[in-house]
């Protein structure tokens, strides 16, 4: 198996989006909710919270938030290539960049799934980090499946 790290775009895209639903997706998904447990895991302070979650009260913190996630997943990107490759990258992601929420769900399953492929060197599947983001994409492809009108036609039994 061969490890990369994942694009600039694909880690502002997944931190952003991920920091987007953890504020607005009230609809009570799995998906929702573990990206909200993975801000409270990486200790990203919010002014406060409501029964759903995470409220930002302005636009310089969201954008904080959205900073810290994609350090995170960068760093955890970095350090399982490293780990494979014997390397010594810096896993400082000076790339950040604030931008919209991805619309397309398939495309940010996606996204995550090959974050997650390249971060399976090493030790890291052990790091609670990769249990979360690997939780997170089960709950989207549930999430997703469970939304197709050919699921909703399928027998229960």
């Amino acid at each position: 198996m061969s490890a990369f790290i994942v694009s600039d775009e694909t880690i502002n895209n997944l931190a952003n989006t991920f920091n987007f639903i953890a504020e607005y997706n009230h609809n009570g998904d799995s998906a929702a909710y573990e990206i909200r447990a993975l801000i409270r895991d990486l200790k990203i302070e919010n002014q406060g919270s409501n029964h759903h979650g995470v409220i930002f009260i302005n636009e310089n913190q969201a954008n904080e938030s959205a900073q810290k996630i994609a350090q995170a997943l960068y760093d955890l990107n970095v350090r399982a290539v490293n780990s494979r490759y014997s390397e010594d990258t810096s896993t400082v992601f000076d790339s950040f960049k604030n931008k919209m929420p991805m619309s397309n769900k398939f495309q940010l399953l996606k996204s995550l799934r090959c974050l997650i492929y390249q971060c399976s060197e090493g030790d890291i599947p052990d790091e609670p980090l990769y249990k979360r983001i690997k939780s997170i994409a089960a709950c989207m492809a549930m999430d997703i499946v469970s939304n197709m009108p050919e699921y909703d036609a399928a027998k229960w039994d």
